[in-house]
């Protein structure tokens, strides 16, 4: 019980940060003209074994020293993210535990020149 308490902290933790980056973001581009995260990274999530969608996976990226991007996988195990046209490490986190089965992270070097990335997650046992 404990563990799950966790780790809802740390998805509402994460949820919370991303809503305070969007709004950021908003009152950046109002004042400031639109930022130069113009490259859309984006592509699906899916389990390994069964090869079906993902919901609640955590997608980030580091696009500075002090600034992440994030996005959580939708029902269809979709994401998108918007980032500067450079190489990135991509980190796929199961934050929320047991909802959707349990799964390993998984850490996957992306460039903009790849297209879409696509994603197989291995269950836990």
């Amino acid at each position: 019980m404990k563990q799950i308490a966790l780790r809802g902290r740390r998805l509402l933790r994460k949820v919370l940060t991303a809503l305070s980056l969007g709004a950021v973001a908003i009152t950046f581009q109002a004042c400031y003209g639109p930022p130069p995260y113009n490259v859309s990274l984006n592509g699906t999530v899916k389990s390994d074994d069964a090869q079906e969608p993902i919901p609640g996976i955590c997608v980030s990226v580091t696009v500075n020293y002090n600034h992440d991007e994030y996005d959580l996988t939708d029902r269809d195990g979709r994401y998108r993210l918007f980032v500067r046209d450079q190489e990135y490490t991509v980190l796929f986190e199961d934050i929320d535990g047991a909802e959707n089965g349990e799964f390993h992270n998984k850490e996957v070097t992306w460039n903009p020149d790849d297209g879409p990335l696509n994603v197989f997650l291995e269950r836990k046992e």
